[in-house]
């Protein structure tokens, strides 16, 4: 019999240990924080779940080197609560960042629209430690940027989605709050028009905005700036200069509007039921990308919205229908995808459909050396596999 029948570490030591015993009494477990990730409806073959809800403490933030240390178990929104103290923050601004645990978000790779200046969760970190199924705590990188020493484990365990160990702690690259932000959004006649402009701006030397999102099937793209107040306002003119070549209206938000503005938007790239995909192509194929959603949504009856980093191929798709049309819908869009050299993640789909749908789909001729680096951290197999095996 198991010494934990809840898996809820407060600590890395005891996370390792849980793992560990699990390892040896062939328990399969699946690491959550909460649950932001992961649907309500979701089961992963019958494995119970551990937890970071109980890993929050221990934020260390060394501001004299725009670098903090968070537990895996705190959200996004209490850390940056925290580290805006001192004017700075995690520039991470994923779907649901008020719930949404550090742990997650890393090891999902999650992102949102600032995106487009700051990065990834893997552009950010520079040290991380993760509980192993061998119970033991390993520890990669530390609070010094320019850090070359040891194996990458941080950003092998980015995007991982627990497969290889539980994160219980991850140190990140900073940065100022700035002191002004403000947004316009273009709205225009066709999706093309939208992402051609979002080109436009991207590949201006004399422009630095913290996103560039689009959003169909009302064509429309938001520019955000966030620096001084006489930077934003000069960009911010230059950006409307070229947007109204194309644009029918162009608005201006800042303040509370602003917040709202982007609070709406984040709600676009989250729904609460429904198929909620990823979809990653070349920035030069977003457009027909977007036709492959719009006429694939028509196909099968499902009703469509699209957000996203333009410049940078980073789309978020959902879809509203029947299970079976929401799974019909995400098959097609996947082979259409491949046919773009793209690759196209499923994040929720309607209960009915989920056995029905692989979540992340085939990685190519990475797969074989994904699972072998999965038996070396958890030859075991207690941590879930989520991609399809060589």
């Amino acid at each position: 019999m198991p010494l934990f029948t809840d898996f809820e570490p407060a600590d890395p030591q005891t996370a390792a240990a849980m793992l560990a015993i699990a390892a040896a009494d062939g328990i399969s477990l699946v690491p959550q924080g909460n649950r932001t990730k992961l649907r309500a409806t979701t089961n992963t073959n019958g494995a119970a779940p551990i937890s970071s809800s109980r890993l929050t403490t221990g934020l260390a933030h060394y501001a004299g080197d725009l670098v903090a240390t968070a537990p895996a178990g705190a959200t996004l929104h209490s850390v940056n609560a925290a580290l805006a103290l001192e004017r700075q923050w995690i520039p991470l601004d994923p779907p649901h960042a008020d719930r949404a645990t550090i742990g997650g978000i890393v090891a999902c790779n999650d992102s949102g629209p600032r995106r487009h200046r700051f990065g990834a969760p893997r552009d950010l970190i520079i040290g991380i430690e993760v509980a192993m199924t061998n119970g033991r705590v390993a520890h990669s990188g530390g609070r010094v940027v320019k850090n070359v020493a040891g194996y990458d484990l941080a950003r092998l365990l980015c995007g991982s989605r627990g497969a290889l160990g539980l994160i219980t702690a991850v140190t990140f690259k900073l940065a100022p709050i700035a002191s002004v932000s403000r947004t316009s959004v273009a709205h225009f006649s066709s999706v093309e028009q939208a992402i051609a402009a979002a080109l436009s701006l991207a590949a201006s030397p004399a422009l630095t905005p913290s996103a560039l999102d689009i959003g169909a099937p009302d064509p429309r793209l938001l520019v955000r700036f966030e620096t001084t107040a006489r930077s934003a306002e000069h960009m911010a003119a230059s950006a409307r200069a070229t947007l109204a070549a194309t644009a029918e209206r162009i608005d201006d938000y800042e303040g509370d509007a602003e917040a709202a503005l982007w609070s709406a938007h984040a709600q676009g790239e989250s729904a609460g039921g429904g198929l909620v995909a990823s979809m990653s192509v070349l920035p030069t194929r977003v457009a027909a990308a977007v036709m492959h959603v719009e006429r694939l949504a028509q196909e099968h009856g499902v009703t469509w919205a699209l957000t996203g980093r333009a410049a940078l191929g980073s789309l978020r798709v959902t879809g509203d229908g029947s299970p079976a049309a929401q799974v019909a819908f995400a098959t097609a869009l996947r082979e259409a995808t491949a046919a773009l050299e793209g690759s196209l993640q499923v994040r929720g789909i309607d209960a009915v459909g989920e056995a029905r749908t692989a979540r992340l789909g085939p990685i190519g001729s990475a797969a074989a050396i994904g699972f072998s680096v999965k038996r070396r951290f958890d030859p075991s197999g207690v941590l879930p596999y989520p991609w399809e095996r060589a």
